[in-house]
């Protein structure tokens, strides 16, 4: 009676598979965090985007309106040249930042300076308007003219440029939700925008100027030609 062997393996051949299989898992393992960690981070975003949008909800609903993209700067406006994040405090559950904001302007009582203390929150980061994609955003930065300033890459969408006053959030704008004839599902609140490098642009809490290179932002925006730090700025959104 003749007898057949049996097909099997050898030790060396498992050990080979094992070594290929976990150099595939090497290679493979990286990406897939990288691809875990990015959609964590944009989760994050858009849950900050979220909290925003219903600070700047209540906001509308306790005020009668949306806030301003960036107070009148006039020596008889309330709060002049506060941004609308900055106005939102207290409607995204930074009450007692806003209060010494309020007690700020108390003492000051015109645009925010910087170099004084008073102004806490010109150089506060907050995590809520940080993007998490940009870890600059969770720490303060010594900018020109001696500043330390918080920056955010969130902000209100002023319509084309500075000059249309046609979204929702510009220079010493008055919007309420029935002003928003084509629907508050089919138009823009805030866009993301990177500060500039050198920290000049981006401050979350007030502006320095009217222009669509601050707080706010134009999908169509207009260059700061007069500050060079403006061109690596980019406008849109």
């Amino acid at each position: 009676m003749r007898h057949t062997r049996a097909a099997g393996v050898t030790l060396v051949e498992v050990l080979v598979v094992i070594a290929i299989v976990a150099v595939l898992a090497g290679l493979l393992l990286p990406a897939v965090q990288q691809a875990r960690a990015a959609a964590a981070t944009a989760a994050a975003c858009k849950n900050n985007l979220r909290q925003i949008a219903l600070g700047a909800l209540n906001y509308e609903a306790t005020v009668g309106a949306l806030p301003s993209g960036v107070n009148l700067i006039s020596p008889s406006a309330q709060y002049p040249g506060l941004g609308w994040l900055a106005l939102l405090l207290p409607y995204v559950e930074q009450a007692p930042l806003w209060e010494t904001a309020v007690a700020a302007y108390a003492f000051q009582g015109n645009y925010p300076n910087p170099l004084l203390p008073p102004h806490v929150g010109i150089q506060t980061p907050l995590a809520l308007y940080a993007c998490p994609a940009d870890p600059r955003q969770a720490t303060a930065h010594s900018t020109k003219g001696g500043y330390r300033v918080a920056v955010t890459g969130y902000l209100g969408v002023a319509g084309q440029n500075l000059t249309t006053a046609d979204g929702t959030l510009y220079y010493s704008s008055h919007i309420r939700l029935r002003d928003i004839t084509d629907g508050t599902s089919n138009t823009l609140l805030a866009g993301e925008r990177p500060p500039s490098p050198d920290y000049w642009y981006g401050w979350w809490y007030a502006a320095g100027s009217i222009g669509t290179v601050d707080t706010i932002v134009g999908v169509r925006g207009l260059s700061d030609n007069s500050d060079p730090g403006a061109a690596n700025c980019p406008a849109g959104p």
